[in-house]
């Protein structure tokens, strides 16, 4: 009988931790490619020209959302927004990596630089951050945002 309390008080006891325990993590990754190179001749195939990445966790929140609009299938192209929100503190890495694949001043008959935009749109409870970069060619963005209260993220990606 004794056996079948200390099972179950453990039970209750894992129960009650798992009902405490409010984790929100959030992990995206998107590759987008085009579907040609020259290599001194061209080559078909899925080259990558561009990868976007986000990655936020928040320890004790208890109200968490996310929600994305994107836009895929047509290569050398992307388009993205999403929001995220946090009633705790949280920690949100937000990365984009872009490249021309094929260089026109190297390259016959390209559409020219890559081209990209990033915009990063943070809210906290007494702060607010705004990150706008656009540009054509290649770049690395990485940024990163610690709140110590909830937050609300805007993110918008879009490539050519």
């Amino acid at each position: 009988m004794m056996k079948k309390i200390s099972i179950v008080l453990a039970m209750l006891v894992l129960m009650s931790v798992s009902v405490f325990a409010y984790d929100f993590e959030l992990h995206k990754q998107t590759v987008v490619t085009g579907d040609w190179k020259w290599t001194g001749s061209w080559q078909s195939g899925n080259f990558m020209t561009a990868v976007y990445q986000i990655d936020a966790t928040s320890d004790h929140s208890k109200i968490s959302s996310y929600g994305e609009i994107e836009t895929l299938g047509t290569a050398w192209t992307y388009d993205f927004a999403s929001q995220m929100q946090t009633s705790a503190a949280t920690t949100s890495t937000t990365q984009l990596h872009a490249i021309t694949l094929n260089d026109p001043a190297t390259t016959p008959a390209t559409g020219g630089y890559t081209q990209y935009s990033l915009g990063n749109h943070n809210y906290g409870d007494y702060t607010e951050s705004h990150l706008s970069v656009t540009g054509q060619g290649y770049v690395d963005i990485v940024t990163t945002v610690n709140s110590d209260t909830g937050l609300t993220q805007f993110n918008d990606v879009t490539i050519n």
